[in-house]
């Protein structure tokens, strides 16, 4: 009996660690666009590889703007951000 409890656990415990190999982890790069506390734009994971583009209006421009990046779950250094006009001068850049 106790050979058979033994062989489920292994059995078990192998099985676990197989699914558990094909999750991806925790976490990630991303970020989220804010203007007055109103979330405008979100991106994370795979969707980061496409450049998004955020449009605002005459009454959006004068809100609070915020913008949050994350790494792994934590917030995110190093980025850059920039403000173009719509013939893609850039107004000011954020690092």
């Amino acid at each position: 009996m106790k050979k058979k409890k033994l062989f489920s656990m292994v059995l078990l415990l192998t099985f676990i660690s197989f699914i558990v190999s094909f999750v991806s982890p925790a976490g990630g790069e991303g970020y989220e666009i804010y203007i007055d506390n109103k979330l405008v734009m979100q991106q994370f994971g795979q969707q980061m590889k496409q450049v998004k583009n955020l449009q605002v209006n005459a009454a959006q421009s004068k809100g609070d703007l915020k913008v949050k990046f994350y790494h792994c779950g934590m917030a995110g250094k190093s980025r850059t951000l920039e403000l173009k006009s719509p013939d893609q001068k850039v107004l000011k850049q954020w690092q």
